[in-house]
């Protein structure tokens, strides 16, 4: 016969102190004797008794979708490789040659890239640092940076097929049907 939820709890309730002040070995043989009893595995025994707090509450779940605020001045993941500057220039250069995704845009700069540089109208103001990081760009990252641009110039609103409601429209005569008085069965018009 199994326990009830009131059993267990009071069971690791009594235990939960004698679980956490234990070595090693200690919790591994209170698990083997409280594996049986409750009739819980070893990983939720392990995890119920190793979060009780002082006055023998079970541990509550960690809110799902919150996360702790980050300290000040510490910033996380890699550091900034291409700047403002990179990112001016790369999207100058995509207004000009059509607007390419990032596939077709990255051949493209390592192609001309000497002509780029030379170039004086327009004058790209490729310096080489920027040069060397238009060189080793990637598709994926070149797609990543320009995404600001390209969604500037998405269309804007929910319903863009929607006809304009305008009094113009309404002066436009549009026959729906033709008239079947013009023509009889068997005769072709001129």
């Amino acid at each position: 016969m199994r326990l009830d939820m009131h059993s267990r709890q009071e069971i690791l309730r009594a235990h939960f102190k004698e679980y956490q002040k234990a070595a090693k070995k200690g919790r591994k043989e209170l698990l083997d004797r409280l594996e049986p009893v409750t009739g819980l595995n070893r990983s939720y025994l392990a995890t119920a008794l190793r979060g009780y707090d002082g006055k023998g509450e079970p541990p509550k779940p960690a809110a799902k979708g919150k996360r702790k605020p980050r300290p000040q001045g510490k910033r996380g993941g890699r550091p900034v490789k291409y700047g403002e500057e990179f990112v001016k220039v790369l999207r100058f250069i995509w207004d000009d040659y059509g607007k390419p995704c990032g596939k077709l845009l990255v051949p493209l700069l390592r192609g001309i890239m000497d002509f780029l540089v030379a170039s004086k109208d327009p004058d790209y103001g490729i310096s080489e640092e920027n040069r060397k990081l238009l060189l080793e760009v990637s598709p994926a990252e070149a797609d990543i940076l320009l995404r600001p641009a390209k969604k500037a110039l998405e269309i804007k609103g929910i319903s863009t097929t929607r006809s304009a409601q305008t009094p113009l429209k309404s002066r436009i005569p549009v026959h729906t049907h033709f008239d079947r008085d013009a023509v009889g069965p068997g005769q072709v018009s001129v």
